[in-house]
């Protein structure tokens, strides 16, 4: 276990100084003007990436109490963060054990929401869907609802034997609970901060973690990939049986076929918050013919006999002209029906109607700047 003990190096002489050891307290430094500043800002002092959600956490039922830092994980793990300055205190682990209770029961939406408090509260900026997508993946909602079982990280510099005994105990019993030391050390008017993994024992945990990712990753991503199987098996046959389409079923959340405009298709989308159709145009003339049918909107719209959305999707070379319907979720079997009669109905229309519409005013536009 680390000693506490930090030098300075002399490389001319070969010696070594002993750099004093000092307190928060001594230094006049806050728990939460500080400590807790400095991880809001640097989540990955605590050794992994953390994405900082929520500070000082009030967002419970029936109680006053604030949890002092909220984050998740890679995995889409909720991670109650509880600092102390100098020590422990001996009920830390209790406290925790019920921040974390109390965040068992958030919803991916309510996490969004959350996060979008923080974002606008403390940076005054930023989506936190697009936050969330670039940390998570698409997929993040999905992530989070699947891990619903918190991990905690507490963080202080010393540390009671009833608070270290608390922890191991937790952890045999299936607890994802960690214990960081700090220290503090001074150099002339310099602070220098240090911290070092003391529960579990760092060696270990790496093993572990790399073990329990790799199964927690492969029993999820089977799972997920055997419910959209079983939604879309069914689905596609219906229509490949009564409108002679071509799709084939996934193990994704989204299947499609193509209708002879290079680099466009017919989607049919279903993930974990909403259930879409969509006219999906990718490549190097994506904007330029997207601009082309946005401009014949109507004709478009008379063709298919329903209001189109158009999506430009700025910053990304595709764009989408689309009917979506949010609130679905394929992964709930309660909602299958109900997204089978929307299939059933807009997939024939796309393909038969839509699409083939699409093809004549991109084919004629071009034609004419072929001549």
């Amino acid at each position: 276990m680390y000693n506490g003990n930090m030098y300075r190096v002399n490389k001319l002489d070969k010696s070594i100084t002993k750099i004093d050891q000092t307190t928060f307290s001594d230094e006049q430094l806050e728990e939460r003007y500080d400590l807790q500043e400095w991880i809001d800002k640097n989540p990955d002092s605590l050794g992994e990436n953390l994405l900082i959600i929520q500070k000082e956490f009030d967002g419970f039922d029936k109680t006053n109490e604030r949890l002092d830092l909220l984050a998740l994980d890679i995995l889409g793990n909720l991670v109650v963060i509880e600092n102390k300055r100098d020590d422990s205190g001996k009920d830390v682990t209790w406290q925790s054990i019920k921040y974390a209770a109390y965040c068992s029961t958030l919803t991916s939406d309510q996490i969004t929401d959350h996060y979008q408090q923080y974002l606008n509260k403390y940076h005054h900026s930023g989506k936190a869907e697009d936050k969330l997508t670039d940390f998570l993946g698409d997929d993040y909602a999905e992530m989070v609802n699947i891990n619903a079982k918190p991990r905690i990280i507490i963080v202080s510099r010393e540390y009671r034997s009833e608070v270290t005994a608390s922890a191991l105990w937790l952890r045999s019993c299936g607890i994802d609970i960690k214990c960081i030391k700090t220290s503090l050390f001074k150099i002339n008017d310099d602070i220098l901060f240090d911290v070092q993994q003391i529960i579990p024992i760092k060696e270990a945990e790496d093993y572990m973690i790399r073990v329990g990712n790799k199964e927690q990753e492969s029993e999820t991503r089977s799972l997920r990939m055997t419910q959209c199987l079983a939604f879309w098996k069914p689905l596609t046959e219906s229509l490949n049986n009564e409108y002679g389409t071509d799709i084939s079923p996934s193990d994704r959340t989204y299947v499609g076929t193509r209708f002879g405009i290079t680099n466009s298709s017919v989607g049919l989308i279903a993930n974990t918050t909403v259930m879409r159709m969509n006219i999906y145009l990718t490549g190097a003339k994506a904007k330029e013919r997207f601009d082309l049918l946005e401009r014949n909107k109507k004709e478009l719209e008379t063709a298919i006999g329903e209001p189109l959305e158009f999506e430009r999707l700025t910053g990304k070379t595709a764009s989408s002209i689309k009917i979506q319907v949010d609130g679905y979720n394929i992964y709930d079997k309660d909602m299958h029906s109900e997204m089978y009669d929307f299939f059933m109905k807009y997939t024939p229309l796309f393909i038969e109607k839509l699409a083939p519409k699409v093809k004549e005013i991109i084919d004629t536009e071009e034609q004419k700047t072929t001549v």
